[in-house]
């Protein structure tokens, strides 16, 4: 008996459709890139880099402010002139 491959009685295989394991590695493998960069974008917080001066106070820890200033006395007006004695 001779192996002949144009047999019809031989089983016939099909072939997969899909994609190879490298492929499908390659793309799981972009895939799994991707999301990486865009979670490092997007969980990068504040990125300023610069100083501006101190920070700003939290509610209910700053000082207390200054009193104000008293408020100056007001001005008088001057006594009237004592009217003329009649003689």
């Amino acid at each position: 008996m001779t192996y002949d491959p144009n047999d019809p009685r031989r089983p016939v295989v099909q072939e997969t459709g899909g994609m190879s394991a490298g492929a499908m590695a390659g793309i799981a493998l972009a895939l799994l890139l991707f999301l990486g960069v865009m979670f490092w974008a997007f969980t990068g917080g504040d990125r300023q880099t610069a100083t501006t001066g101190s920070p700003p106070a939290t509610t209910g820890q700053r000082a207390p402010a200054p009193a104000p200033a008293p408020a100056p006395a007001p001005e008088r007006a001057p006594a009237p002139a004592p009217a003329p004695k009649a003689q």
